[in-house]
């Protein structure tokens, strides 16, 4: 067994001790008592069952077959054991467990695996680190709260996938940032510094050098399509970069940096890194990039998940962005986890070509569509003009609109030319978005209470061509409509209640119950409801109760 391990991992005294210890765990329960392993095992600290853990990884698959099956039996039972009477790592160390006797039975073996990867780098460890587990409640993780691991798909590379059946509204995982830029008021080309270098300095660690290296780059494809782009970061942002490297990391780390590991950096910054957004308003933030597990994910044009972006302070009071996992509808054990790159809530065709042109995904590897097909942008122009007639206005008239046989928007009149127009073919309801967007800000901004909940009913109409039924901006829609529903001069209460129950269900999954705008959506529904009842008690006749 010694032979085994110098021939796979690095002479230390760490790994040495670890060794020593799996042989005596592997002697003792050779025998007819486990007793003799539980000692040994509650010998050990926790970082020294965590080191054990990660030697058994490596060692397992190059042993006998019979010690590895006895090996395996015994930390899996002292690890139950210990997981049941510790507080610290009993989950994590149980999952090690479990996935230590998949290897003992040969179910995972060493080897190369070819496959087309989206978004990482395409190389093949059978023993990858342990995901940080997540639960809906955030309590202790416990086994049965891993809910996702990850795995290789023939077309889409590496990604993570559900390991157990998942509810709508569970926090799968949570994962602060490898590297962050929020609200950098020195300009674009400072925070892109920051992210090279804050990335790079990241990949000299020993937490994230391996994750950072597998991202995927794609330097060659980026420099086929944008030539211009790389020569202009490989001669105007190496120095930049160099100099934050070596006021974070020192002169050493600084003494690499060149040019062409600033161009990697930049291109696997643009393929893998995220924008962070406000969980209030969905607005950006800043960007951010999850090297280890967040990256991973892969895109679908209707994702099963998306990411909640929430605010952690360190020890140094600096604010760090944690991205956390959220199922948005139940999820089978199998199924891939998806988010959305983009925001999809537009054109079929600008979806595509955005996707190809940011993250190199072609149209037909972009997953499953929205429901696009069930109406033209014509009938959702008519629908959109027969909301607005039930509140006393048009639609068409307000932007110069007529939808001819063909689909085509025109000017009516030369006195709307002020107005904007919505001019092309509407093809698809998702072509309507970015205008009932401007008349609900428009409304907003000048406190026409009636013409935003109008502006919110008709997205929720859109919203249902492009998104699922259960989204964080129709939650965000329908709490919005409450809201301008109950500022109106004569307040229309009994809309407020239906919108803000709809969005106490749906802000409930994408947000969380504890969550600020989940508790303030159902604070402001309760003050509802006692409206509702005190209006019903006047008209009945009876005098309100004090409440």
């Amino acid at each position: 067994m010694t032979a085994a391990l110098d021939g796979c991992l690095p002479s230390t005294p760490q790994l040495a001790q670890a060794a020593a210890t799996l042989t005596r765990c592997a002697t003792l329960a050779s025998g007819p008592s486990g007793r003799g392993v539980a000692a040994e095992l509650r010998r050990l600290r926790p970082h020294e069952l965590r080191r054990l853990c990660a030697v058994l990884w490596r060692l397992l698959p190059l042993v006998d077959e019979a010690t590895r099956e006895a090996s395996a039996r015994a930390v899996q039972r002292q690890v139950r054991r210990l997981a049941r009477e510790r507080a610290w790592g009993g989950g994590t160390m149980l999952c090690a467990a479990l996935r230590l006797q998949r290897v003992a039975r040969g179910r995972l073996v060493r080897g190369a695996m070819p496959c087309l990867r989206m978004r990482t780098a395409v190389s093949f460890n059978p023993l990858p680190p342990l995901p940080r587990l997540g639960a809906r409640t955030g309590a202790a993780h416990s086994a049965e709260s891993c809910a996702f691991r990850v795995a290789f798909t023939p077309a889409r590379g590496r990604a993570l996938v559900a390991a157990r059946a998942i509810a709508a509204g569970e926090s799968i995982l949570r994962e602060l940032p490898t590297a962050q830029v929020v609200g950098n008021a020195a300009g674009a080309a400072a925070e892109c510094h920051e992210m090279l270098a804050q990335l790079i300095c990241a990949g000299g660690t020993a937490m994230y050098h391996r994750p950072v290296g597998e991202l995927l780059s794609l330097v060659e494809q980026h420099r086929a399509a944008d030539p211009q782009l790389l020569d202009e970061v490989a001669s105007h942002a190496v120095g930049a970069v160099r100099e934050l490297v070596r006021q974070r990391a020192g002169a050493r780390a600084a003494a690499i940096v060149d040019a062409e590991a600033v161009t990697c950096a930049f291109c696997k910054h643009l393929l893998n890194s995220m924008t962070i957004v406000d969980a209030e308003s969905l607005q950006p933030l800043g960007m951010g990039l999850y090297a280890q597990y967040a990256a991973l994910l892969n895109h679908d044009n209707m994702p099963n998940c998306w990411v909640l972006f929430e605010p952690t302070t360190d020890a140094a009071g600096h604010v760090r962005y944690a991205a956390v996992l959220r199922s948005l509808c139940a999820i089978r054990e199998g199924v891939e986890l998806t988010i959305a790159y983009i925001d999809v809530a537009r054109p079929k065709a600008e979806v595509s070509a955005c996707l190809a042109k940011q993250y190199f995904i072609p149209p037909d590897a972009s997953g499953g569509d929205a429901m696009t097909a069930l109406i033209t942008g014509v009938d959702a122009l008519k629908q959109l003009e027969e909301l607005s007639r039930q509140r006393g206005r048009s639609f068409l008239a307000a932007h110069a609109l007529h939808p001819d046989e063909t689909g085509r928007g025109q000017a009516a009149h030369a006195q709307h030319e002020t107005t904007p127009l919505l001019a092309g073919t509407y093809k698809e309801p998702a072509a309507l978005v970015p205008t009932v967007c401007r008349d609900l800000d428009a409304c907003t901004q000048a406190d026409d209470w009636e013409g935003a909940l109008l502006a919110c009913q008709q997205l929720l109409y859109l919203y249902r061509y492009c998104y699922r039924v259960v989204h964080p901006q129709a939650g965000l829609r329908h709490l919005t409509a409450g809201l301008a529903a109950l500022k109106q001069p004569n307040k229309d209460l009994a809309t407020s209640q239906a919108m803000l129950q709809k969005a106490v269900k749906v802000l409930s999954i994408t947000h969380g119950d504890a969550h600020v705008v989940t508790r303030g959506a159902a604070e402001t529904l309760c003050l509802v409801n006692q409206l509702l009842l005190r209006s019903a008690e006047r008209q009945a006749g009876h005098p309100p109760l004090n409440r």
